[in-house]
């Protein structure tokens, strides 16, 4: 079934009083504050927006919404992932083809006849106290006295605005405006304490503009490619939800290093709504095969950020003088040393140590915006009122600067795997795409990501030696990699292996006659739902995956010319995972490949004549 894309501005007028609840700590006297955006403007949250509106679908009728089919509910606003051990339950989700953009405060409508013109909210915000009676007394009930900060004065009327895409055949569009508009008519009120009467939604006010026709989704168009490797520039049009962290139970934090996979995997979204089949044939082969890296934050003067620091980078403090060191030439098993002084590894630092730290490895030191915080909670569907259970906190990512500036995030396609001539202009094709359109639901919230490729040829990594070397490198994890299989480490009798045996014939495999002289490394497992979805050993088998993490450096010697062109191979498309069993290594079983920007390494770190002295002022015990 082929989509197109439709794209409406959705305007809700909401009368003051209305609070949607912000987490940033209230001024002093103030219980519940207002939630804004990056940029200080009140907004009505995309999480809200979409609840109120799926709500309201489910009121309409048959003949508005039908039960079945592309514009049923569960069809565009998706149904999440459900356990394997579910009965007929599939582990795979069904993805939204809905995404509604923050609804951000455009200001106050002093006449409701004339939508267009709006007055500047006050800079100051009013304050509004609520109480609470006791029912015996009939007085104020202790303790029951709550201050709520209104963004705008009683029986004011704010405007809010954003944006609602929707993925559809092009012949429903008319359907689809006829629905949404409707639904957004059947919202009486929005935000929270909707039962003492605060968030009316003004109907004169609030509308769903069509912008424009639906464009209908195409497959890809094979041009000429013009260089093997190309380097984008992404910006992004809301907070961003990728690659999400568990914090707790309810809560879980966005990744600031953006993986190849969340792009390639939106890519392969975008073609299926296109009618192509991203997985199958020439298309899926060379879907598979394109190399995506990991898109990596961008400071102002173009500096890539949040690179992990290496695991051999000691530091010693004497007397509030911070002093540092590489402990890459230090044997195993002996203590390390600056001066007279036990040397501290990464994991030991205090948080004055990482700036300094960084600058010593060569890092620039400008950091990415703290992530925002947004409370979500799930509206049960018979009662109207929260679901047990279902309150949730999401810490999104930032994606401008105090200023307003976008914040760009670095990203590299190589397209060097692909040799056949068909298989190279397809991939072009597939690039087209990315910098003409774009991708559209890009994470968690949905945002729109824009490509814009870098002005002349880059070219790709190589391995660089250790400064002073001709055939010694310092191979520093990016990112994480699956280097070896778990039984191998931990076999089932019950022996004990050596990393160092581990890892020595792991880098035999990725680079032949290579010899592991040094290494630091730290591993995690990986399970969960990414372990139930891709199963490395077999589909009846659950086994996490163990990867060691960014930031691991492993010191090797390499001495012949294949030796030389496997590392070289290594450095710029990334490292093969392990095999296991007797599953081949595809995407299907393993999400940690390297096309899809996995085990990613530098050799840049030693190689700097600044860096390498840094091994001179460690010694060993």
């Amino acid at each position: 079934m082929t989509l197109a894309l439709m794209t409406y501005t959705c305007e809700v007028a909401v009368r003051s009083p209305f609070l949607f609840r912000g987490l940033a700590a209230a001024p002093f006297g103030v219980d519940a504050i207002a939630l804004r955006d990056d940029q200080g403007t009140p907004i009505i949250p995309m999480d809200q927006i979409r609840g109120v509106m799926k709500e309201a679908l489910r009121d309409l009728p048959e003949s508005v919404v039908s039960a079945s089919g592309p514009l049923a509910i569960d069809s565009l606003f998706g149904i999440k992932s459900k356990r394997e051990d579910e009965s007929g339950a599939a582990n795979e989700p069904v993805r939204r083809r809905i995404h509604f953009s923050d609804l951000v405060a455009k200001g106050i409508l002093p006449d409701l006849t004339t939508p267009d013109t709006v007055e500047d909210l006050p800079q100051k915000g009013a304050h509004h106290t609520r109480i609470e009676i006791a029912p015996d007394t009939g007085t104020v009930k202790t303790g029951a006295l709550q201050v709520v900060e209104l963004v705008a004065p009683m029986g004011a009327v704010v405007l809010f605005t954003g944006t609602v895409e929707v993925l559809a055949p092009a012949q429903n569009h008319d359907c689809v405006t006829d629905m949404l508009s409707k639904a957004l008519a059947l919202v009486g009120a929005i935000g929270g304490l909707k039962s003492p009467g605060f968030g009316e939604v003004v109907e004169d006010g609030t509308r769903l503009i069509p912008k424009g026709d639906p464009v209908p989704l195409t497959e890809p168009t094979p041009k000429d490619p013009n260089n093997d490797h190309i380097r984008l520039r992404v910006t992004f049009d809301r907070p961003i939800l990728v690659n999400a962290k568990k914090l707790a139970d309810n809560a879980v934090v966005s990744a600031q290093i953006i993986p190849g996979a969340v792009f390639k995997g939106t890519l392969a979204d975008r073609l299926n709504h296109a009618g192509a089949k991203p997985a199958e044939g020439l298309l899926g082969d060379v879907l598979a095969a394109l190399s995506f890296s990991h898109a990596w934050p961008l400071s102002r003067a173009g500096d890539r950020l949040c690179r992990p620091l290496p695991l051999s980078l000691v530091g010693a403090d004497s007397d509030g003088t911070l002093t540092f060191g590489d402990a890459l030439s230090v044997p195993d098993g002996r203590g390390t040393m600056i001066g007279c002084r036990p040397a501290w590894f990464v994991g030991d630092w205090k948080s004055p140590w990482f700036e300094p730290g960084a600058q010593a490895a060569g890092y620039p030191t400008a950091q990415v915006r703290a992530p925002v915080a947004r409370t979500h909670t799930e509206i049960h569907q018979e009662t109207g009122t929260a679901a047990d259970h279902m309150l949730y906190t999401t810490l999104l990512q930032p994606v401008r600067e105090i200023d307003g500036k976008p914040i760009a995030w670095s990203l590299d396609i190589d397209l060097g795997a692909i040799s056949d001539d068909q298989g190279r202009r397809l991939a072009q094709g597939l690039i087209e795409i990315l910098t003409t359109e774009g991708l559209y639901g890009v994470g968690g919230t949905g945002a729109r990501a824009t490509f814009t490729e870098a002005s002349g040829p880059v070219a790709p990594p190589c391995a660089t030696p250790v400064h002073g070397t001709t055939n010694r490198f310092a191979l520093m994890l990016e990112t994480p990699a699956v280097l070896f299989d778990p039984r191998d480490a931990w076999p089932a009798d019950g022996t004990a292996v050596a990393a160092r045996t581990v890892y020595e014939a792991a880098w035999a495999k990725q680079v032949p006659g290579a010899r592991l002289l040094s290494f630091f490394a730290a591993q995690s497992l990986a399970g969960g739902d990414i372990a139930r979805r891709r199963r490395a050993y077999g589909k009846d088998y659950y086994v996490p995956f163990v990867l060691t993490d960014p930031g691991s450096i492993f010191l090797i010697e390499v001495t012949d010319d294949s030796g030389r062109k496997a590392l070289d191979d290594a450095v710029r498309f990334g490292l093969t995972p392990a095999a296991f069993g007797t599953e081949p290594v595809t995407w299907k079983t393993c999400p940690y490949m390297p096309e899809n920007g996995y085990g990613r390494m530098s050799t840049t770190y030693l190689s700097q004549a600044d860096q390498a002295r840094l091994m001179e002022a460690v010694t060993h015990a």
